[in-house]
């Protein structure tokens, strides 16, 4: 039995450094083209193992793509369907916001924020002009949402004032964290969610924590693979 055991382990490694390998070489195409996010047959780049949340170990199936750029990254989804979907998003802070809506959404188990809304179908682009319509691009001028955009809408509350957080240390007061989502989610016309309480900001902020130091040490084309729904 031990035997066949490493028998099988070193095929696993053997077929691992075959995979590697063309990984490299399609790596090295894209060095000679100048372009990070085009020549995996896929679509997507070839996959760096980088960083696999909510997996806990190397697997082949991209669920969720999220790759660095120099001034934009790049995201790019492959559905449960096969169907697959992608965008790209400036720079606007020291981590991906799709990331932050990742730890948010998983932690309270929304399957109507942005990423269940990707996943039934809607492009990335399609939901923030969903939001933008309805007014909730500016809490100010939000109204009344669909019953079936609410959870879209507490997330995007919910994800700002973790922005603000991570932004300014992540060190306030957990209750400091509710209050502004609270408030956000008042100005859009939806309540905050029940599950959302300190417990839950320790953990949503740990989850960006990590992130935020791997993301930070990856070069510009280096990848981030998530799997979405989340697995515990």
């Amino acid at each position: 039995m031990a035997f066949a055991g490493r028998v099988v382990t070193a095929v696993a490694a053997m077929l691992l450094a075959v995979v590697d390998q063309i990984d490299a070489r399609r790596r090295k195409r894209c060095g000679q083209t100048g372009n990070h996010f085009r020549c995996d047959r896929t679509g997507f780049l070839g996959v760096h193992w980088t960083y696999i949340e909510g997996l806990g170990s190397k697997v082949r199936h991209v669920r969720i793509t999220i790759t660095k750029g120099e001034t934009q990254d790049r995201l790019d989804m492959e559905r449960r369907d096969g169907s697959r979907a992608s965008t790209v998003f400036p720079h606007k802070g020291p981590i991906p916001h799709d990331f932050v809506h990742y730890a948010v959404e998983r932690e309270l188990g929304f399957d109507g924020g942005f990423w269940g809304l990707v996943d039934a179908g809607r492009h990335p682009d399609e939901v923030q002009e969903i939001a933008k319509a309805a007014g909730h691009a500016s809490s100010k001028r939000a109204h009344v949402p669909a019953a079936d955009f609410v959870q879209a809408i507490q997330a995007e509350r919910i994800v700002e004032a973790f922005e603000a957080d991570h932004w300014s240390g992540g060190n306030a007061d957990p209750a400091g964290v509710v209050y502004m989502a609270e408030s956000g989610c008042a100005q859009s016309l939806v309540s905050l969610p029940n599950a959302f309480d300190d417990a839950a900001v320790a953990r949503i902020r740990s989850r960006i924590g990590e992130f935020a130091g791997r993301w930070t040490s990856l070069a510009p084309g280096q990848s981030v693979v998530l799997e979405w729904p989340a697995q515990a």
